[in-house]
């Protein structure tokens, strides 16, 4: 008798005593079906995240969920995942922890309305595989970056006519999916009593992005059209339109990031005076990013814990570890290493002679007949042969 079968068959007793321990559940199965129900359940999956971390999260109005994972090594397999989100500082938010059989299957199975994105680093790894070079690497990240349709066009067929590889492979990848991590993505080591000694209204992260963009358009000049609808000219005879209105740019940087793009802070400081454009500003700034949004983030306090040996006893059997797969080949000790990693550095010195270069990964060379592909030794036993 398995936990499966025995759920079926007496659902309508456990919702009618919905207090119905384990206990008295599997006394009722032996005594009703006289067979012999096992407690010792197998593990299949494990997923934690804490209430506060989920509260805090919710507050912090920021829609955007992270997930990577790695393989645990071992017998037993699965992969480790974690999920992190971003608070209005863009820094880590870590939320939930859990150990489950797959990830891209699961998220497409799971989440099928929302809005799916793999990093653009992990498309690069991947990329410098087979296509290498500076140019091609620096014309991924524009093509990557670009904000508006035209724009991107204008990248990937640059980037076509360098190489048309590569052009067909990315042509095979909706551009859409393609997500570029902040820079600033960093793990959280200020919490939020340091954050109430920060004087301002927004946080210190979003403060200098917005500072950077009034520097790149210090040269546009802005035009009033109407109705709250700017028009920029910036130099090499680019134009983009702003409406103040609707808090959107042709750029489309302002829709994405929910910060006003240097486009729409020059027609902020156009419609108001100096002495009003900080907190003019602070009013089309998404309210993710606002220094009291991220207070409430980190409103929900973590509760303290007592160690193991404090912890109260379960009266349950030990739980079976996950079915064994067994590998045909030989266990592999060392972790794989990347296609942007050094294979070579410090896996092959010889502690007893640290000065000594390595020539593993070498090309032999004969210095009789300096050739590549044999040695002396192999040479001279080869012109021995055709001399006999």
């Amino acid at each position: 008798m398995t936990s499966r079968l025995a759920s079926k068959l007496f659902v309508d007793e456990v919702r009618k005593a919905p207090s119905m321990t384990v206990h008295e559940l599997m006394t009722r199965v032996t005594e009703k079906l006289n067979v012999d129900f096992s407690l010792k359940q197998r593990f299949r999956r494990l997923y934690m995240c804490l209430e506060p971390i989920k509260r805090g999260f919710l507050a912090g109005r920021r829609k955007w969920i992270g997930l990577d994972g790695c393989f645990l090594k071992g017998p037993y397999g699965r992969q480790l995942l974690s999920g992190v989100g971003m608070d209005g500082d863009n820094k880590m938010f870590p939320l939930a922890l859990s150990v489950v059989g797959g990830l891209v299957q699961v998220v497409r199975d799971k989440l099928p309305r929302d809005e799916h994105s793999c990093c653009i680093q992990h498309l690069y790894t991947n990329f410098k595989q087979m296509h290498r070079g500076l140019a091609l690497k620096e014309r991924l990240w524009r093509c990557a970056r670009a904000s508006y349709m035209t724009q991107f066009k204008t990248e990937i067929e640059m980037m076509k006519q360098e190489s048309k590889d590569v052009y067909a492979r990315l042509d095979e990848k909706d551009p859409n999916t393609w997500h570029v991590a902040d820079d600033s993505l960093i793990f959280v080591e200020e919490n939020g009593e340091t954050m109430s000694k920060h004087e301002g209204l927004l946080c210190p992260a979003i403060f200098d992005i917005l500072e950077k963009a009034k520097k790149e358009q210090c040269m546009c000049s802005c035009y009033y059209a109407g109705t709250m609808k700017y028009q920029i000219c910036c130099p090499f005879s680019d134009q983009f339109v702003v409406y103040l209105g609707s808090k959107t740019c042709i750029c489309r940087q302002w829709q994405l990031k929910g910060i006003p793009c240097g486009h729409a802070v020059v027609a902020i400081n156009r419609r108001r005076a100096k002495s009003e454009k900080n907190i003019y500003i602070y009013i089309y700034m998404a309210p993710t990013y606002w220094k009291s949004t991220y207070m409430k983030s980190y409103e929900p306090v973590l509760n303290p814990i007592n160690g193991p040996n404090l912890r109260v006893q379960v009266d349950l059997l030990p739980m079976r570890p996950p079915k064994y797969g067994k590998s045909p080949e030989r266990p592999k000790k060392i972790r794989k290493k990347g296609p942007d990693e050094d294979r070579n550095k410090q896996l092959y010195v010889n502690p007893s002679k640290p000065h000594k270069v390595s020539k593993i990964c070498t090309k032999m060379s004969c210095s009789l007949c300096k050739k590549y592909g044999h040695n002396r030794r192999s040479y001279l036993k080869k012109t021995s042969k055709l001399l006999q």
